[in-house]
């Protein structure tokens, strides 16, 4: 987020200290915007082929 909207989103998500559920992804602060967690986590692994 850029512009004076995106600087007032991240002062407010600062000060109530926003959290997100891990199951959804992290609050990013530098963004202002919830960045999702992979999913498939460490259940999904590449075969080396």
């Amino acid at each position: 987020m850029s512009g004076r909207i995106g600087q007032l989103v991240t002062a407010k998500a600062k000060q109530l200290k926003v959290t997100v559920n891990p199951r959804y992804g992290v609050w990013d602060l530098e963004q202002g915007d919830i960045v999702a967690k992979d999913s498939a986590g460490s259940a999904v692994v590449p075969s080396g082929k």
